[in-house]
Protein backbone atom coordinates (compact mmCIF):
# COMPACT_ATOMS: atom_id res chain seq x y z
CA UNK A 1 0.00 0.00 0.00
CA UNK A 2 1.20 3.38 -0.85
CA UNK A 3 2.55 5.72 1.99
CA UNK A 4 0.70 9.34 1.71
CA UNK A 5 3.25 12.27 0.21
CA UNK A 6 3.50 15.65 2.47
CA UNK A 7 3.70 18.15 0.69
CA UNK A 8 7.13 19.02 1.83
CA UNK A 9 8.29 15.39 0.51
CA UNK A 10 6.35 16.47 -2.82
CA UNK A 11 8.39 19.44 -3.16
CA UNK A 12 12.01 17.47 -2.13
CA UNK A 13 11.62 14.89 -5.18
CA UNK A 14 11.14 17.96 -7.37
CA UNK A 15 14.00 19.23 -6.12
CA UNK A 16 15.70 16.18 -6.35
CA UNK A 17 14.04 14.65 -9.58
CA UNK A 18 12.33 16.87 -11.00
CA UNK A 19 12.41 14.89 -14.52
CA UNK A 20 11.47 11.76 -12.78
CA UNK A 21 8.27 13.22 -11.16
CA UNK A 22 7.11 14.34 -14.11
CA UNK A 23 7.85 10.94 -15.77
CA UNK A 24 6.14 9.07 -13.38
CA UNK A 25 3.28 11.40 -13.78
CA UNK A 26 2.45 11.44 -17.47
CA UNK A 27 2.78 7.47 -17.00
CA UNK A 28 -0.02 7.84 -13.81
CA UNK A 29 -1.90 10.15 -16.18
CA UNK A 30 -1.66 7.79 -18.94
CA UNK A 31 -2.69 4.63 -17.33
CA UNK A 32 -5.45 6.52 -15.59
CA UNK A 33 -7.01 8.50 -18.34
CA UNK A 34 -6.50 5.08 -20.66
CA UNK A 35 -9.01 3.33 -17.86
CA UNK A 36 -11.31 5.94 -18.15
CA UNK A 37 -11.39 6.06 -22.30
CA UNK A 38 -11.85 2.20 -21.75
CA UNK A 39 -14.52 1.79 -19.46
CA UNK A 40 -16.58 4.65 -21.11
CA UNK A 41 -16.26 3.20 -24.30
CA UNK A 42 -16.73 -0.61 -23.64
CA UNK A 43 -18.69 -1.06 -20.82
CA UNK A 44 -20.99 1.94 -21.18
CA UNK A 45 -24.49 0.56 -19.26
CA UNK A 46 -26.89 2.26 -22.37
CA UNK A 47 -28.30 0.04 -24.63
CA UNK A 48 -30.19 0.70 -27.92
CA UNK A 49 -33.57 1.00 -27.57
CA UNK A 50 -33.61 2.03 -24.21
CA UNK A 51 -35.53 4.84 -23.47
CA UNK A 52 -33.36 8.52 -24.32
CA UNK A 53 -31.95 6.54 -27.65
CA UNK A 54 -28.86 4.07 -27.74
CA UNK A 55 -25.52 3.86 -26.78
CA UNK A 56 -23.51 7.02 -26.37
CA UNK A 57 -20.07 5.69 -27.35
CA UNK A 58 -19.91 2.49 -28.83
CA UNK A 59 -20.31 3.88 -32.71
CA UNK A 60 -19.89 6.77 -34.43
CA UNK A 61 -18.78 10.23 -34.27
CA UNK A 62 -18.94 10.47 -30.62
CA UNK A 63 -16.98 6.96 -29.96
CA UNK A 64 -14.14 8.52 -32.92
CA UNK A 65 -13.94 11.98 -31.22
CA UNK A 66 -13.01 11.22 -27.20
CA UNK A 67 -9.74 12.55 -26.81
CA UNK A 68 -6.99 12.34 -24.06
CA UNK A 69 -5.26 15.37 -23.25
CA UNK A 70 -2.09 15.65 -21.35
CA UNK A 71 -0.53 18.89 -20.66
CA UNK A 72 2.32 18.80 -17.66
CA UNK A 73 0.71 17.16 -14.46
CA UNK A 74 -2.92 18.22 -15.59
CA UNK A 75 -4.73 15.29 -17.73
CA UNK A 76 -8.66 15.90 -19.37
CA UNK A 77 -10.76 12.81 -20.95
CA UNK A 78 -13.84 13.11 -22.64
CA UNK A 79 -15.26 14.40 -26.23
CA UNK A 80 -13.25 16.97 -27.36
CA UNK A 81 -14.32 18.13 -31.05
CA UNK A 82 -16.87 21.08 -31.46
CA UNK A 83 -18.30 19.26 -34.64
CA UNK A 84 -20.04 17.09 -31.88
CA UNK A 85 -22.26 19.72 -30.40
CA UNK A 86 -25.01 17.41 -29.29
CA UNK A 87 -22.27 15.57 -27.08
CA UNK A 88 -23.60 17.24 -24.03
CA UNK A 89 -27.56 16.63 -24.66
CA UNK A 90 -26.37 12.90 -24.66
CA UNK A 91 -24.58 13.19 -21.42
CA UNK A 92 -26.94 15.54 -19.35
CA UNK A 93 -30.00 14.74 -21.37
CA UNK A 94 -32.06 18.00 -22.95
CA UNK A 95 -34.52 21.14 -21.04
CA UNK A 96 -37.65 19.24 -21.34
CA UNK A 97 -36.47 15.37 -20.69
CA UNK A 98 -37.16 14.78 -24.57
CA UNK A 99 -33.97 12.90 -24.34
CA UNK A 100 -32.90 11.54 -21.10
CA UNK A 101 -29.12 11.60 -19.80
CA UNK A 102 -26.95 9.00 -20.86
CA UNK A 103 -23.65 10.29 -18.19
CA UNK A 104 -21.45 8.12 -20.24
CA UNK A 105 -18.38 10.25 -18.40
CA UNK A 106 -19.66 10.31 -14.95
CA UNK A 107 -20.19 6.15 -15.03
CA UNK A 108 -16.65 5.81 -16.44
CA UNK A 109 -14.78 8.14 -13.86
CA UNK A 110 -17.20 6.14 -11.00
CA UNK A 111 -16.42 2.51 -12.29
CA UNK A 112 -12.54 3.25 -13.37
CA UNK A 113 -12.37 4.40 -9.89
CA UNK A 114 -10.66 1.42 -8.30
CA UNK A 115 -8.31 0.80 -11.18
CA UNK A 116 -7.39 4.53 -11.25
CA UNK A 117 -6.48 4.37 -7.57
CA UNK A 118 -4.29 1.66 -7.93
CA UNK A 119 -2.27 3.35 -10.61
CA UNK A 120 -2.11 6.45 -8.14
CA UNK A 121 -0.58 3.86 -5.38
CA UNK A 122 2.16 3.08 -7.87
CA UNK A 123 3.11 6.82 -8.64
CA UNK A 124 3.01 7.17 -5.16
CA UNK A 125 5.49 4.74 -4.67
CA UNK A 126 7.44 5.43 -7.36
CA UNK A 127 8.37 8.83 -6.16
CA UNK A 128 8.79 7.88 -2.34
CA UNK A 129 11.48 5.94 -3.76
CA UNK A 130 13.11 8.72 -5.76
CA UNK A 131 12.98 10.61 -2.35
CA UNK A 132 14.67 7.33 -0.65
CA UNK A 133 17.41 7.13 -3.50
Amino acid sequence: MAKRITEAQLIRAFATAPQAVMREGKVFLQRGLSEYKRVAIQTSPWRVGQSGGGIPVKTGNLKEQHRTVINGLEGRFGVGDKRIPYAEYVHGGTPGGQMKSRPWLDFARMRANSSVEKHYKAFMDNILAHIAA
